[in-house]
């Protein structure tokens, strides 16, 4: 059988697992999409195709490294691409189609901390509250909604 039809065999299977497992189809469509992001990567870095018997767990290390370096993926993106290769390869292992778990060290990042957003300082927004006309209707309803943004702390996103 052709290497690229033995990586394709293991694919549809881990498909049908994901099916069985109930996850969500988001979750099925961007496993598969990772594992075929890493079988390019496998080819172009190694010049022949992915088979799980010939991979070794530095390779999932370099292709993390891949992400972080070279792709510059946000640690999100790239959780995403560990969660999806450890399950492959945890089906792999426990299928018996290789003989060690070879995600074993392949661990997701830590997450980045989450900034505090910018607040406007007091003396601007006092200019925006003055921006709005308040002798008419209009001015009346945008300076209402203005006061809920700053009072409330809500952002326009």
């Amino acid at each position: 059988m052709e290497q690229t039809q033995i990586w394709q065999k293991f694919i549809l299977a881990f498909k049908e697992n994901l099916e069985k497992q109930s996850k969500s189809s988001i979750t099925i469509r961007g496993y598969l999409a990772d594992l075929r992001l890493f079988e390019k990567w496998y080819k172009g870095t190694y010049g022949r195709n992915a088979d799980p018997k010939n991979i070794k767990d530095v390779d999932l290390l370099n292709y993390k490294s891949h992400l972080q370096t070279i792709k510059r993926q946000a640690p999100a993106t790239i959780n995403r691409h560990v969660a999806g290769l450890r399950s492959f390869f945890a089906l792999l292992y426990e299928s018996g189609q290789t003989m060690s778990f070879l995600a074993q060290h392949l661990k997701p990042l830590e997450p980045e901390p989450k900034r505090a957003p910018e607040v406007l300082s007091h003396r601007e927004a006092l200019r925006v509250l003055a921006a709005p006309d308040k002798n008419t209707a209009r001015g009346k309803r945008d300076f209402a909604v203005l006061q809920v943004f700053l009072q409330a702390g809500l952002r326009l996103s």
